[in-house]
C-alpha cells in the first residue's frame, strides 16, 4: 500500500506543477501524504483545499481533527448541508457519546445518499452499544450488501457484538479494506457522483479508460439516474467499437426520460455516425423542437432529409432555416438544389439572384445555376457554368452530360457527341451511363439521317 500511495503522490504532485491550486490534486497528494505519515504537509494542503472549495478535503481535515480530539474544530469544517457534512458530524458526535443526535445525522444522510454505506454502518454500531442487535444487524447487512469491503475495526466489533448476542446469523466475512481507503478508525463517506464523474473525466484525460468506466458505473451505483453519467459511459462504450451497446444506453434513457437535450444530442450523433440516418433524422428533429432556437438541429434535421431524398421534409427545415438566417448560403443553395430538382424553376430564381455576385463560386453551384439557365434558354451562360465546373472538377461526368444537350440544343452534333464520349468515360453512375449511351445513340443516328437528307 506504501507504494501505492508513493505513486499516487508523485503522479498527483505532477498534475500541481501544472496547477498549483487544483482543489482535488491538492486532496489527493494530502492523502497520500497523510498515509504515507507525512501528517504536517498532509495538513498543510488539506486546508490549501478546502481553501479551493473541495468537499472531501473538509471532511478529511475534519476527521484529522477528530482523531486528535478536537471536535470544535472539526465541526467548525462540517457547516454545509451535505451528505459528507452530515455524515462528519455524525462521526463528531458519536466520539462525544451524543448518539441520538449522532442517529439523526446518520438518517439525514441515508435521504440524501440512499445508499450511503457508511451511515449503515454507523448506525449499526450504535445501536449494538445500545443492545438493540436485531436493529444492528440489519443496518450491517444494508451496509454490506452496498460496500462489503467497507473496513473498521469498529464495525467488525459491532458485528462480532450482534451475532454474540443475538444469535447464530449467518453474515458474510468482511474482507480487506480497498488500497486507498484513508487509514483512520472512520473512513470518509462514499463520494457523490458528481465527483466521482469528475475523476472519471480526469482518469479519460489520462487515457485510462477501464478505470473511468468503473467511476462512471459507481456514480450510476450513487444516482442512476444521471443523465451526465448515462452520456459518459455511452460516449466511452461508442469510442470502444461498442457502439450498439452505447446507442441501446441512450435510448433506454431517451425512453424514461423523454426531451433531455445532452442525451438526444448524443444519441442523434451515434445514429448518425452509424448510420442509422431515418432514426438520426428523428432525434434531431426532437432537438430542434427542444431547442427552436438553436438552428443547427433543424439544419441537421434538413440535411439529413436531403441526403435521405425526402425532398418536402428538407424544403421545409431549410425554408425555416432561411426565415431566421437569409444570409446562409449553405441553406441558399441547398434550396437552389432542391427548387432545381424539382423542376420549379420560378421559384429557383431567388437563389439564383442570391449568389449572382459571386458568393459561390463551386463545382455544385455552377451545375445547377447551368441547368437553370439552360432551363430558361440562356445557353451561352449556362455553357459557361458547365466549362467553369469542369475547370473545377475535370473528373466528373455530369457537366460533359449537359455540355452535350446543349450542344444538341444548337444543333453540334459532333461536339455533342464528344462531350458524351468524355462523360461515359468518368461515369460510375450505371443510371448516368444508360442515359448518356441512349443520347449518344439517338445522336449518332440522326446525324446519319440527317446527313443522307442532306
Amino acid at each position: 500500500m506504501q507504494g501505492q500511495f508513493s505513486n499516487a503522490l508523485e503522479w498527483f504532485e505532477k498534475v500541481l506543477v501544472q496547477d498549483e491550486h487544483d482543489a482535488l490534486a491538492l486532496n489527493n497528494v494530502a492523502v497520500a501524504q497523510y498515509n504515507l505519515g507525512d501528517i504536517d504537509r498532509a495538513v498543510e494542503n488539506y486546508r490549501k483545499s478546502v481553501d479551493a472549495g473541495n468537499a472531501d478535503a473538509h471532511l478529511n481535515l475534519a476527521m484529522h481533527h477528530l482523531k486528535g480530539g478536537d471536535y470544535d474544530k472539526a465541526l467548525e469544517l462540517l457547516k454545509h448541508e451535505t451528505a459528507d457534512a452530515h455524515f462528519g458530524r455524525a462521526l463528531v458526535y458519536m466520539e462525544k457519546g451524543d448518539d441520538e443526535k449522532a442517529l439523526s445525522l446518520f438518517k439525514r444522510v441515508l435521504e440524501l445518499v440512499p445508499h450511503h454505506a457508511g451511515a449503515y454502518y454507523n448506525m449499526g454500531f450504535i445501536a449494538t452499544r445500545q443492545g438493540r442487535y436485531e436493529e444492528s444487524l440489519s443496518h450491517i447487512r444494508k451496509g454490506m450488501e452496498i460496500e462489503p469491503n467497507y473496513d473498521n475495526e469498529k464495525y467488525h466489533l459491532s458485528l462480532d457484538s450482534a451475532l454474540s448476542e443475538f444469535g447464530p446469523y449467518y453474515v458474510p466475512k468482511l474482507q480487506t479494506a480497498p488500497a486507498d481507503v484513508i487509514d483512520n478508525v472512520f473512513t470518509p463517506s462514499a463520494v457523490s457522483a458528481e465527483e466521482l464523474l469528475v475523476e472519471a473525466e480526469k482518469l479519460l484525460s489520462c487515457s485510462d479508460t477501464g478505470s473511468a468506466l468503473k467511476k462512471v458505473d459507481e456514480a450510476l451505483d450513487v444516482e442512476p439516474e444521471s443523465e451526465r453519467a448515462v452520456v459518459l459511459k455511452a460516449e466511452i462504450l461508442y469510442h470502444h467499437d461498442d457502439v450498439d451497446a452505447a446507442i441501446d444506453l441512450l435510448e433506454g434513457y431517451n425512453d424514461k426520460h423523454a426531451g433531455v437535450s445532452q442525451v438526444l444530442e448524443s444519441l442523434a450523433r451515434m445514429l448518425k455516425e452509424k448510420g442509422r440516418m431515418k432514426e438520426a433524422r428523428e432525434k434531431y428533429a426532437e432537438l430542434s423542437e427542444l431547442q427552436p432556437d438553436n438552428l443547427s438541429w433543424l439544419n441537421e434535421v434538413a440535411e439529413l432529409a436531403y441526403g435521405l431524398g425526402e425532398e418536402d421534409e428538407a424544403l421545409s427545415s431549410y425554408l425555416k432555416i432561411r426565415e431566421q438566417d437569409p444570409e446562409d448560403a449553405g441553406v441558399n443553395l441547398r434550396l437552389l438544389s432542391i427548387y432545381v430538382n424539382k423542376k420549379e424553376y420560378d421559384r429557383a430564381t431567388p437563389f439564383i439572384e442570391f449568389f449572382a455576385d459571386g458568393q459561390d463560386d463551386s463545382y455544385e453551384y455552377d451545375i445547377l445555376a447551368g441547368i437553370y439557365w439552360s432551363e430558361k434558354g440562356v445557353h451561352e451562360k449556362a455553357l459557361g457554368y458547365f466549362k467553369r465546373a469542369v475547370d473545377i472538377d475535370s473528373s466528373q461526368p455530369l457537366p460533359y452530360y449537359h455540355q452535350g444537350l446543349l450542344n444538341v440544343q444548337r444543333g453540334a452534333f459532333e461536339a455533342a457527341c464528344e462531350n458524351w464520349k468524355k462523360a461515359l468515360l468518368l461515369s460510375p453512375d450505371d443510371d448516368l451511363a444508360n442515359k448518356i449511351r441512349r443520347c449518344l445513340n439517338l445522336t449518332i443516328e440522326l446525324s446519319e439521317i440527317l446527313e443522307k437528307e442532306i
